[in-house]
């Protein structure tokens, strides 16, 4: 998977099936254009090289970590304690370029309030039509199930003890 512009600037991502070094052409997968897109190898490498050769390289070394190295469940736990410190890092330096922008309360002035009013009734008109829905399902399925239990007991007599002191039946 390699990380390439598109377009103005934009980047995405594409993951490369081979590489054809006797016809020197790449032939990926790119979400933003179509499946099995074949580019010389030069271009690509020259957008490539706009992410500074970002890639991530999938390979079954897990299987062999865990078979060969340590346990599954060990390992698993390492592996995602780096990558937790990995997200730790990456969430420090995203709140850094945050920090520099000024946010500020809404006013609490009558043009909050209509805005607020209009988005709550915009969440009954969706919301309460699901929530009588389910209530109706709900209600369907209960008296399906009743009736199912009741043509059942009509067919055969039904006996209830009464237990008299707790121990037996009366």
């Amino acid at each position: 998977m390699a990380l390439r512009p598109q377009g103005e600037r934009a980047l995405h991502y594409v993951v490369i099936d081979g590489i054809d070094s006797a016809r020197g052409l790449v032939t990926m997968n790119d979400p933003a254009d179509r499946k099995m897109l074949s580019e010389e190898r030069a271009a690509f490498e020259k957008d490539w090289s706009a992410t500074e050769h970002w890639m991530l390289l999938a390979v079954p070394a897990l299987n062999a970590l865990f078979r060969y190295v340590v346990a599954e469940k060990i390992g698993t736990i390492i592996l995602s304690a780096i990558v937790a410190h990995q997200a730790w890092h990456w969430m420090t330096d995203r709140w850094s370029a945050l920090s520099q922008y000024q946010f500020q309360w809404p006013a609490l002035d009558t043009a909050f309030a209509v805005s607020a009013m209009r988005w709550l009734m915009l969440v009954l008109v969706l919301v309460v039509p699901t929530i009588v829905r389910r209530r109706r399902e709900v209600r369907h399925l209960r008296q399906a199930v009743r009736a199912r239990y009741q043509y059942r007991a009509r067919g055969r007599r039904v006996v209830r003890r009464q237990r008299t002191n707790g121990i037996g039946a009366g």
